[in-house]
């Protein structure tokens, strides 16, 4: 007699291979849902085309069949037009076939009343699969990996980028070469729907808040279809998983919606899903909101009250000033040098034409404005070539003549060493490796990591910035005190928690350069109130920021400032203690 293939629910490769099975029930609500959705819209007699691309254990097409039985029990005339329901799989791992197939065959000989043709559950690439069955598919359902495209085969990346530009050539934004793998699934099923079918995905929620799923994000709001994202904020619909996941619904239509819809799930301790809220958001409100998660998922109620308010108020940073990353050296050891003569004793010095002011650590700062006693280093900064250095500053030429004697390691755990010269970040630079681009100092910056300290630092004078902070340069005519009092207003603050992205170490909060350029910031620059404040500075900001309410037409300032407040507070808290927990 065949022994049946031994499928197991834990695997020691799963997360290499970023596979992970989902429970029965959170299965079971999917299924439940997506038919529904399609019963509703189905017109005239036909066959159904039920498709899960990476079918593993066969959760979801057992529970679309179980699903089937209990709506034929309730509702038998509405399969009188339906001629007969094809089960389709696929997977790479064979094991999987074989056990899906029998099983899914002895599951639907057991149901009466309802036609079902014989199960295809092939032995292939579940997004190839899709590519070569466009507009076929009345439901496509499942939980595709979650692995970035690096632990792909060079052949399948070169397909992935391929097709998607030949499935859709009017999205002129390309994918990130980061982008998880699960997004090409969700664009190629997606084309492989027929009109009004449904796609269904367990995913990982990065792309909401990634770098990576900014043009992904463009995609969604531009499909032709009725979009819906779904969310368990207390307990992870997969166990296993130590990221955060949602289910995304994706229903193909004629025309594009105006609004995403957004559920919050309730997950029993038996594992039950049930619905807990439903809420539609425009798509214009998400014009300032780089993080999805936190702003579908994890706000209060009584944000979007505060946000009503100043919606009209609000402009991206980049209206009022250029945004751009902190100084990125790409050989610090040469860059940067301690101001203290005493404290580099052993090494040269270049000409202190060449050195400039610069912080390198948000640590330092404790105060709104940057004194010297913050400021450890100096940049070296020299566009000049050897030749002329020779000529006019001697002292900077041996500075460089001794950084082409040094030595670096590019890896931690990589014993062999390259001089300096030959880093790759800085070999191709002009004149030399020593140059550096073109760069200017500023007055104002913003933190590129926050924990609980979200004080931005302002210079008297113009200096520059380790990437620890984004270099904030005022448009002309802008005053760049009182910007930089409005980029440490509890409004503004608020923002950054809410467009940050919650992914290091320690419950840590980064603010990419993207989500600060379109940071929501008020409009108020040019107020005439500014000229009525007496103090100017930060141990008046309280004062200053509920002046500006007030100018804006805001009723009781004190007290949405007090809210405001409150809910930084609360999100703040809430971010530190998950990463405890965890």
């Amino acid at each position: 007699m065949k022994k049946e293939p031994e499928i197991t629910k834990h695997h020691p490769n799963q997360q290499e291979l970023g596979t992970y099975f989902t429970p029965t029930p959170v299965a079971e609500w999917i299924s439940s849902r997506v038919l529904e959705r399609l019963f509703v819209k189905l017109k005239g007699n036909r066959n159904i085309k039920i498709y899960d691309p990476t079918i593993g254990e066969g959760v979801f097409l057992t529970a679309i069949v179980n699903n089937l039985e209990k709506l034929f029990i309730k509702k038998p005339q509405t399969f009188a037009k339906i001629e007969r329901i094809q089960l389709f799989g696929s997977d790479l791992q064979k094991k999987y076939i074989d056990f899906c197939l029998k099983s899914i065959t002895k599951l639907i000989s057991e149901k009466s009343g309802i036609k079902y043709a014989v199960p295809k559950i092939l032995k292939a690439d579940g997004f190839i699969e899709l590519l070569d069955h466009p507009r076929n598919y009345d439901i496509i359902l499942g939980n595709p990996p979650y692995i970035r495209q690096e632990a792909l085969s060079i052949k399948l990346k070169s397909k992935l980028r391929t097709s998607i530009s030949l499935i859709y050539p009017d999205f002129q934004e390309k994918i990130s070469k980061q982008a998880d793998y699960y997004i090409f699934f969700i664009m190629a099923g997606y084309s492989a729907l027929k009109l009004n079918g449904i796609l269904a995905f367990v995913v990982s929620t990065s792309w909401m808040n990634s770098k990576f799923g900014k043009n992904f994000r463009k995609f969604l709001i531009n499909l032709p279809a009725r979009i819906t994202f779904a969310f368990s904020p207390k307990k992870r619909l997969i166990s296993d998983v130590k990221i955060n996941t949602m289910i995304i619904f994706i229903q193909k239509e004629k025309t594009k919606h105006k609004n995403f819809e957004i559920q919050k799930l309730k997950l029993s301790d038996n594992g039950i899903l049930t619905l807990s809220s439903s809420k539609k958001v425009k798509h214009e409100k998400l014009n300032h909101i780089s993080n999805w998660e936190t702003y579908f998922f994890r706000l209060p109620a009584e944000f979007f009250n505060i946000y009503k308010l100043f919606s009209e108020h609000l402009i991206p940073l980049n209206q009022i000033a250029e945004v751009k990353t902190g100084i990125y050296t790409g050989l610090n050891d040469f860059f940067y040098i301690k101001r203290d003569k005493k404290e580099d004793k052993k090494n040269p010095r270049p000409g202190s034409q060449f050195l400039f002011n610069v912080i390198r650590s948000p640590k330092k700062i404790n105060n709104w404005e940057i004194t010297q006693e913050n400021l450890s280093h100096q940049l070296f900064i020299c566009q000049k070539s050897k030749e002329h250095l020779k000529k006019q500053d001697i002292e900077t030429l041996n500075y460089i003549l001794w950084g082409e004697m040094q030595s670096t390691r590019l890896k931690q755990k990589v014993i062999t060493e390259i001089s300096w010269p030959n880093v790759p970040s800085v070999i191709n630079r002009t004149p030399g490796w020593w140059s550096f681009p073109n760069v200017k100092p500023t007055n104002v910056f913003l933190r590129y990591i926050y924990y609980q300290n979200f004080l931005q630092p302002i210079s008297t004078v113009p200096i520059f910035s380790d990437r620890c902070f984004h270099q904030i340069y005022p448009y002309k005519g802008t005053n760049y005190k009182r910007l930089s009092l409005i980029l440490n207003f509890a409004i503004t603050q608020l923002f950054i928690e809410i467009n940050g992205r919650n992914t290091l170490g320690q419950g840590a909060l980064k603010l990419e350069t993207m989500s600060a350029r379109i940071l929501p910031t008020l409009n108020c620059i040019n107020l005439d109130v500014w000229d009525t404040i007496p103090n100017l500075d930060y141990s008046h900001l309280q004062e200053i920021e509920i002046a500006i309410y007030k100018s804006l037409g805001i009723r009781n300032p004190k007290e949405i400032y007090k809210q405001i407040n409150s809910i930084h507070h609360h999100l703040v808290q809430k971010r530190i203690k998950k990463s405890i927990n965890i």
